[in-house]
């Protein structure tokens, strides 16, 4: 196959056509993964630039990118550091686990130009998007009733909500946080007298998951039912009572047939 759906690690015929140098080898993978990444948010800011509506949905789409790409993005970040101590040599070495002619924390350019780059970029991905996004939805869980989640807020950020209850709006962040914690575990923790602990994370990480889920039931159900609370669903029912005002001036304005009252028609 000539692609690689773990962006992290592009499969290894491939690379051995491109150079038998392990450096440019280990840093071409890198740039691939994260130049593809912004690549693709720099192509969704462009609606952006030709309507309010559109660069609503922009946002959701690129925060829709960075949740689906947030797994091999934050592996490729950790095989930068990501290093295995080689006792077979003498002296003993630390290597790259992902690379082992690389050498690590020795006078290695390569390594250390990759391991700030790494640091830099996970930093980006599991600590600074998040905060922003989490603060970015408290604030609007804040507000007063009738301006919660409002039309424009749930465009621009659907892809976090509208899964959950209205009142369990952070849950996408456990799961980001669930996901984080099985990509480092699984990196880390792949040498061979590592695989009971491994073996405990990962069942136990998962299995904790799953008993969250089923005990606090933040989804909606099949039919979009939210569980709403009764500030939720006063909420919505002006929203209604707005929407299907407004439709029934228009009507009553637009109809020929209709006799319109002279304060409809002042209002028309």
């Amino acid at each position: 196959s000539l692609v690689s759906i773990d962006f992290g690690q592009i499969t290894s015929p491939e690379c051995a056509d491109m150079t038998d140098d392990s450096d440019t080898l280990f840093v071409s993978k890198f740039l691939i993964t994260h130049g593809a990444f912004f690549a693709v948010n720099l192509i969704l800011l462009i609606p952006k630039l030709t309507g309010h509506h559109r660069a609503l949905h922009s946002t959701n789409a690129m925060i829709a990118v960075w949740t689906l790409t947030l797994t091999p993005l934050v592996k490729s970040c950790i095989r930068t550091i990501d290093c295995t101590h080689q006792p077979q040599y003498s002296p003993p070495i630390w290597s790259l686990d992902s690379m082992p002619s690389i050498e690590c924390w020795a006078d290695n350019a390569t390594f250390w130009i990759m391991a700030v780059m790494g640091c830099v970029l996970l930093s980006i991905y599991a600590v600074i998007i998040p905060v922003y996004l989490f603060r970015r939805l408290l604030h609007e869980s804040q507000d007063a009733t009738d301006e919660r989640w409002d039309d424009e807020f749930l465009e621009s950020h659907g892809w976090l909500l509208l899964r959950y209850k209205p009142n369990r709006w952070f849950f996408e962040f456990f799961l980001i946080a669930f996901k984080l914690t099985i990509v480092v575990a699984s990196e880390m923790l792949d040498a061979d007298e590592n695989a009971l602990t491994l073996l405990y994370v990962l069942s136990g990480g998962t299995l904790a998951f799953l008993l969250l889920v089923l005990v606090d039931k933040p989804y909606r159900d099949s039919q979009g039912h939210a569980g709403m609370t009764q500030a939720d669903v006063l909420q919505w029912t002006k929203r209604i009572s707005a929407k299907s005002h407004a439709v029934g001036s228009k009507t009553k304005c637009s109809s020929g047939r209709v006799t319109v009252a002279d304060s409809d028609r002042d209002r028309c």
